[in-house]
């Protein structure tokens, strides 16, 4: 991602979300990575940081779902210049 990938890219996020967007934000430094570049967030950290913020087993799962969309979204911008 470049600085110009964030310009003038606001977003509004729900409440129910934003939970799931801090997470994404402190994996940031958590990414798997393959020969072509990052591959997905490292879930065992992911799942870890959770348990570290006491957040009850029946949310992880759909903290789990929220955050795969942002790895998904970022996967995107990370390779788009590859397809």
């Amino acid at each position: 991602m470049t600085l110009a990938d964030l310009a003038d890219n606001q977003t509004e996020v729900w409440a129910h979300h934003w939970q799931a967007v801090e997470l994404f934000q402190q994996m940031s430094s958590q990414w798997r990575m393959g020969f072509g570049g990052a591959v997905g967030l490292d879930y065992a950290v992911l799942f870890k940081l959770m348990d570290l913020q006491g957040i009850e087993k029946s949310r992880k799962l759909e903290l789990l779902a929220q955050i795969q969309v942002c790895e998904s979204a970022a996967l995107d911008i990370f390779h788009r210049d590859k397809k």
